[in-house]
């Protein structure tokens, strides 16, 4: 796959790997780079829904331009908002499917923000970002496949430097100097490929003649180590559920770390245990449907929506209240009086 500095892959022992490597090493002046396995980092193709969905994209043209504020700009304190315009590139996220093509944005090493919409009827997005520590910061935005990498295209990358209240050049690599950027996936599958991704700003360009090396990626994983030389993108075996640490550092041609801001960069791998489901672009391969689910923001499914059926009228039979008959009056007894004897009639 030639991305991977594999050195005499076909030696097998790891003994007589060692040496070559160092004799290698040795040879070019890279002294202070200590012997790594490359076979203890096994790359491996790309899912084949990954592959279906670079090979869509790869047929785009993107271009991303900030619009505002402009490249050095002194920001006032409390939240802003970052206004770009990112033209030829789709932005999708489908509920059923998972991530589709979308727009990073990272300030320094914080968490990248993904875009996944934006406003029907312009390629203009206007991102709210929190309020700046005090000091200079480096921001950078890029169109991004499914799976996290960064387009090719360097046109359709960003990288702009930003301060509040005072710059702080320090914080900051020196202007036009190599800096790393890492690039991590959204979403990751116990039992797929893993797809390690990231690009330099400012790096020359190298391996034009023999003995044309200007800088080196160290890659490490769970504590296997190989070094790299070709800005590509990897795609790893599968991890195990958990947590996984992965390690990039960038050093210069003769194998010393270039130990500037963001040079150095140490990262978790979170795997979702196997009974997540993973993601489409996982896949052996995509069925129509789910292409063009991934690829167009406006797709609508042809499977008609469920009837819900409505739930029935329930009636409210409101029962009279019976009717009390009144008790009969009884009338009272007449009262009778005794008979009274008159004296005239006594003999």
């Amino acid at each position: 796959m030639g991305r991977l500095l594999l050195h005499l892959q076909a030696l097998r022992a790891r003994l007589i790997g060692a040496i070559v490597l160092i004799a290698l090493g040795l040879s070019l002046g890279l002294s202070s780079i200590q012997p790594v396995f490359a076979s203890d980092l096994q790359e491996v193709a790309p899912p084949g829904a990954a592959q279906q969905l670079s090979k869509a994209l790869g047929q785009r043209q993107p271009q991303l331009e900030l619009l505002s504020p402009s490249d050095g700009s002194l920001l006032p304190d409390g939240p802003w908002t970052l206004k770009l315009r990112l033209s030829d590139w789709p932005l999708v996220q489908s509920n059923d499917f998972g991530p589709g093509p979308h727009l990073v944005i990272q300030q320094d090493n914080e968490a990248p923000i993904r875009i996944f919409e934006a406003p029907s009827g312009t390629n203009s997005i206007e991102i709210p970002m929190a309020a700046l520590t005090p000091g200079s910061h480096r921001l950078s935005a890029y169109a991004a496949l499914p799976w996290g990498e960064a387009v090719a295209n360097r046109k359709a990358r960003g990288n702009w430097r930003f301060q509040r209240l005072a710059a702080n050049p320090q914080a900051l690599p020196a202007p036009n100097s190599p800096q790393l950027v890492a690039v991590p996936s959204p979403q990751l599958a116990a039992g797929y490929p893993v797809p390690i991704n990231w690009f330099l700003v400012d790096a020359p360009l190298q391996n034009l003649k023999p003995d044309d090396a200007h800088w080196r990626l160290r890659l490490s994983l769970d504590g296997a180590a190989s070094l790299l030389q070709q800005e590509d993108p990897l795609w790893l075996a599968p991890l195990d559920p958990g947590s996984h640490a992965l390690g990039l550092e960038l050093l210069d041609g003769n194998g010393t770390p270039l130990g500037a801001p963001f040079n150095s960069l140490m990262q978790e791998l979170k795997v979702p245990p196997r009974s997540v489901a993973p993601p489409a672009m996982f896949k052996n391969q995509l069925q129509p449907e789910e292409l063009e689910a991934l690829l167009n923001p406006n797709y609508q499914s042809a499977k008609p929506e469920p009837v819900v059926a409505p739930e029935p009228v329930v009636e409210l039979v409101v029962e009279p209240e019976p009717v009390v008959e009144p008790e009969p009056v009884i009338a009272p007894e007449p009262v009778v009086e005794p008979e009274t004897v008159e004296n005239g009639e006594e003999s």
